[in-house]
């Protein structure tokens, strides 16, 4: 029982400190380019993230018309929004500006800076690259997106 307490314990250390690095990212947009002190922005983010938090917490059986709105319940709405479409999304279009907007050979130099494989080539690798980016990735997320639209349902 004292293990499983620990667990616990630890678990929501390591969410909190997930949490904090999440935050973050809002916190220096506000303090970079709002002029917002530190403080500040922590405050009213960490007030504004609480209350857009509530209908989450509540839709898991506290409040009947959260828990079942659009037959997933809230948070499973959710879910399918932002962690299926939103994602799927981003990774389709990202996908799309990489391979035909921006240059290819600048993307690919970027994240081969330090490269140093002996398995696979250079230009091997950057075959395998652009063809992953310009064709598969983009077909498998809008595969995803089509999937999730259809069946109105999340993959997890």
């Amino acid at each position: 029982q004292f293990l499983a307490i620990l667990f616990f314990l630890l678990l929501s250390i390591a969410a909190l400190t997930s949490t904090v690095s999440l935050l973050e990212v809002a916190t220096a947009y506000f303090v970079d380019n709002k002029n917002w002190s530190r403080g500040k922005a922590v405050v009213v983010l960490s007030i504004i993230i609480f209350i857009l938090g509530i209908p989450s917490a509540l839709s898991l059986g506290a409040n009947p018309w959260l828990s079942s709105v659009c037959k997933v319940g809230f948070l499973g709405l959710m879910d399918i929004l932002f962690g299926n479409l939103s994602i799927s999304f981003g990774a389709f279009m990202l996908c799309l500006f990489i391979a035909y907007k921006l240059k290819f050979q600048d993307f690919f130099d970027e994240i081969t800076r330090n490269y140093s494989n002996n398995i696979i080539s250079k230009e091997l690798f950057y075959k395998i690259w652009k063809i992953l980016i310009s064709y598969f990735v983009p077909l498998f997320s809008l595969s995803i997106i089509i999937y999730v639209l259809i069946t109105k349902q999340g993959l997890g």
